[in-house]
């Protein structure tokens, strides 16, 4: 896969992970710990079934990249989450 694709890939698995426990816990502590180790497990598992693929290798950078990226997208899905919900309840005040 293409780098920059694979970077894309990751970190819209952070968001998405994020924005799903988002709906689970209101936590944001809870929330964080829960989507990063959830995305490192992925990383994990992505570069464990490489071992058992013809021509494929496992890197152990890749899971630190694949963890960086999944961090990333984790961090700017809570950004616009606490962004739309600051929003949210400025125009609910404002209506009132």
């Amino acid at each position: 896969m293409d780098t920059a694709a694979r970077i894309v890939a990751v970190c819209l698995v952070g968001a998405l992970l994020a924005v799903l426990l988002k709906k689970t816990s209101p936590d944001m502590a809870l929330l964080l710990a829960l989507a990063v180790c959830l995305g490192v497990l992925a990383a994990l598992t992505d570069e464990t079934i490489q071992l058992f693929s013809e021509g494929r290798s496992s890197q152990v950078t890749d899971v630190w990249l694949d963890s960086a990226g999944v961090l990333a997208g984790i961090l700017v899905a809570i950004v616009l989450l606490l962004a739309c919900e600051g929003l949210y309840y400025h125009i609910k005040r404002s209506n009132e």
